[in-house]
């Protein structure tokens, strides 16, 4: 019943947090400040979705049909993992240098600064099927909530 409850406070928190940073930057950058910060984070979130390559979901499959593979599949995993938000980095990045409208929207500085949020996204598509796979999903929302409230805090 304790992890419902904090499960239930988790999942509440990262909603009224995302709220109140979003009416802080709204209020601090404007809006058409608080739309370039938008454009640019969903830049990297729609690249991120494609190039997850839904490696989450592969994982629970292999681990689901033999269990016994979880500690050997698990560090390929997460290299592949990193190799895919190294590609979603370079798509974005692409998208940017091919875009004249992205490029107007968008400063190189501040691109090169929400790369990093390529990270985020890849691991937030696959991490979940990863925990699960794992049995820890318990583990994964207390370690979402503290990545999400630092990434609305930034």
């Amino acid at each position: 019943m304790k992890r419902y409850l904090f499960s239930l406070f988790t999942r509440a928190w990262v909603a009224l947090s995302g709220l109140l940073v979003f009416l802080v930057t709204a209020y601090v950058f404007g809006a058409g400040g608080r739309g370039v910060i938008s454009y640019g984070t969903s830049v990297f979130a729609s690249v991120g979705i494609i190039c997850s390559f839904n490696l989450g979901r592969t994982f629970l499959d292999l681990v689901t049909k033999n269990n016994q593979r979880k500690n050997e599949l698990l560090s390929t995993f997460i290299v592949l993992n990193l190799a895919a938000a190294a590609i979603t980095i370079l798509g974005a990045m692409l998208f940017w240098f091919l875009s004249s409208t992205a490029q107007s929207i968008l400063s190189w500085h501040l691109v090169l600064g929400l790369s990093f949020l390529a990270l985020y996204y890849v691991w937030s598509i696959n991490g979940n099927a990863i925990f699960a796979a794992l049995e820890r999903t318990y583990e994964q929302e207390v370690i979402s909530d503290c990545r999400e409230t630092s990434l609305k805090i930034v």
